[in-house]
């Protein structure tokens, strides 16, 4: 069995410390964290053991200081520091990843209407190759339209319409 794990290294002058995340998210996350001043890796992995990235990102860009308080290692001076340092930060992180989620929504969306046109396809007759490239050229010609629209078009361009 295989894992991937992200990790970062910190060479301080009498330690070499190696730590490991199950996600680069984490790994992003534990590395802005740690450039605060008043938060190194100690405190850094406890805010990320209390609370997941997503939610440690949404609360300091919400800047959430009761929250970041519940935290072992976290004062409502450091909470207040590390919200004053990286709300802005985290906010744009938040929104990077509710686009990048939607991106992901839209092309799973894409791909599944893609393959109920290929199949409709083959169900007609049509060979799989050349359902495959006429729901291609379909969908790819006008992503926003109905699945029905894209069926259309691509009996079309079986039928040597274009």
């Amino acid at each position: 069995m295989e894992a991937l794990l992200h990790t970062v290294m910190t060479v301080r002058e009498d330690d070499i410390s190696l730590y490991g995340f199950a996600s680069a998210e984490e790994r992003e996350i534990f590395q802005i964290l740690t450039s605060v001043t008043g938060v190194g890796a100690k405190i850094g992995l406890s805010m990320l053991s209390v609370m997941d990235s997503a939610e440690l990102a949404r609360a300091i860009s919400g800047n959430d200081i009761k929250s970041l308080t519940r935290i072992p290692g976290v004062g409502p001076k450091l909470a207040q520091r590390v919200v004053l340092e990286l709300g802005e930060r985290m906010a744009q992180h938040v929104f990077d990843r509710r686009v990048d989620s939607l991106q992901a929504g839209q092309a799973a969306e894409r791909n599944a209407t893609f393959e109920d046109i290929v199949e409709a396809l083959i169900g007609l007759g049509y060979s799989r190759a050349d359902s495959r490239k006429a729901a291609e050229r379909a969908v790819s010609g006008n992503p926003d339209h109905a699945t029905t629209d894209l069926m259309r078009e691509a009996l079309n361009l079986l039928s040597g319409g274009k």
